[in-house]
């Protein structure tokens, strides 16, 4: 019993790894465009016979030839073995396509802090795009880094708004700042880690999970009038408190220890949408004003040189902006061409 129970125990730790890698392989940027399950019964590939097959047209011959091919008969049937006499000569074309894959590896140094013991890593030029995104504002930078002194050049040191982030350490200094730590992100954790976890280890992330949902409901529940102020702010203190109570236990689960860490770092931000009614919590319009960016990048997009970069991000902001603001942007684009000077367009707050 014991020894199949250690088999058991093995078995239970391999098929842990295997879902891990899966849900990490689920979230990479390919994912969307997998096939996913394949049709029980699918249609057989290729055009169909007869009427069916479909309209029918000729690629018209190529205007020039590069290479020529003399490709002679077999010496001798392949099915009988029979002699062969030359009947004509068919010509066939084939177009190759030219292009070079650049594969680029990063060795990127990891080390630690010697006083703090926080952990470092290099950053490369070449990795980095960052975008800020409002209401009616979205701001496209491509900088040589992405810490707080990148994100610094976009929002100022003494940005007084609110900033919905996915927890990430350089934003905190801005303490000038209110601060949104992104509820999605952290639900989508919590259920992640419940699927992979045995039932006593998945009741800390299920409990977290619970908490999050039901200030997502007093959110609801306020915004549709079924309870004043005063209710939101009693309901939400009692919510803290039982976070609060959660965080302090100790747990054995590395997983669960690891999402108690980033729970007491991004406490004071986890609720912040409760105390200002209205602020979004998650920052997905900063995922998907970045998604097609990433997508150009891929494909070079003009920004591998530090020109292109600067003409890629003014220009894309002041397209996706425009768009925000129901504005023509065309027109926009050939003003400040056409500008002598420096010109503010009517897209910035505050410009006339």
């Amino acid at each position: 019993m014991k020894q199949e129970s250690d088999r058991l125990k093995q078995e239970i730790k391999r098929l842990r790894k295997e879902l891990e890698a899966a849900l990490r392989a689920s979230k990479r940027q390919t994912a969307p465009h997998s096939r996913g399950e394949l049709k029980p019964n699918p249609k057989p590939p290729g055009r169909k016979a007869g009427r069916a097959y479909g309209p029918r047209a000729c690629r018209p011959l190529p205007p020039r030839v590069d290479e020529g091919f003399h490709v002679p008969l077999p010496a001798r049937c392949p099915r009988c073995g029979g002699g062969i006499e030359v009947a004509h000569t068919a010509p066939q074309y084939q177009e190759e396509i030219v292009r070079r894959t650049m594969v680029r590896r990063f060795d990127i140094a990891v080390g630690r802090c010697r006083r703090c013991g926080r952990r470092v890593q290099g950053r490369h030029p070449l990795q980095w795009l960052r975008v800020a995104v409002s209401a009616e504002l979205t701001v496209y930078a491509i900088r040589p880094g992405r810490g707080y002194e990148q994100s610094r050049e976009i929002l100022g040191a003494d940005y007084p708004g609110f900033l919905a982030h996915d927890g990430w350490a350089p934003y905190y200094r801005f303490r000038g700042a209110f601060h949104q730590s992104c509820v999605s992100h952290l639900l989508r954790r919590c259920k992640e880690m419940a699927q992979i976890a045995s039932p006593t280890a998945a009741t800390f992330p299920l409990a977290v999970q619970e908490l999050l949902e039901v200030g997502l409901r007093l959110r609801d529940r306020y915004q549709q009038g079924e309870i004043s102020e005063h209710r939101l702010r009693t309901a939400t203190g009692r919510l803290e408190a039982k976070l609060d109570r959660r965080l302090e236990k100790h747990y054995r689960h590395p997983a669960n220890r690891r999402l108690a860490r980033h729970l007491e770092h991004e406490r004071p931000s986890l609720f912040t949408f409760l105390y200002c009614p209205g602020l979004g919590v998650t920052n997905h319009a900063a995922e998907r004003a970045i998604r097609g960016m990433v997508m150009a990048r891929k494909v070079w997009g003009g920004n591998r040189t530090w020109a292109g970069a600067q003409t890629q991000e003014i220009l894309v902001s002041v397209l996706r902006t425009c768009r925000q603001q129901g504005k023509e942007a065309f027109a926009r684009l050939v003003s400040l061409l056409r500008s002598p000077g420096v010109e503010i367009l009517d897209i910035v707050p505050g410009a006339g």
